[in-house]
């Protein structure tokens, strides 16, 4: 959680997710369980390259302990509501 406040520069919307789901288990630093946290949630958004939408959890990888979105940030609209 360090990291995330004092470290790293992130997407607003990503930092809450991971705080969210850090927050289900204080302590543990393991992101075994993101990408399933990720789908668990409605979060929709727009890819302007792809014209096409889809959810959040689409265009974010999780590789061991890292957390990777996939596009751009300015070829995404997110979908609020």
């Amino acid at each position: 959680m360090a990291d995330l406040t004092d470290q790293l520069v992130i997407l607003p919307k990503l930092f809450r997710r991971l705080a969210e789901y850090f927050a289900l288990s204080p302590g543990s630093a393991s992101l075994d369980g993101f990408a399933a946290f990720m789908s668990s949630h409605n979060d929709r958004l727009y890819v302007i390259s792809e014209a096409h939408a889809t959810g959040f959890d689409n265009v974010v990888t999780v590789d061991g302990q890292t957390v990777r979105l996939d596009k751009d940030i300015t070829d995404l609209i997110f979908i609020e509501g």
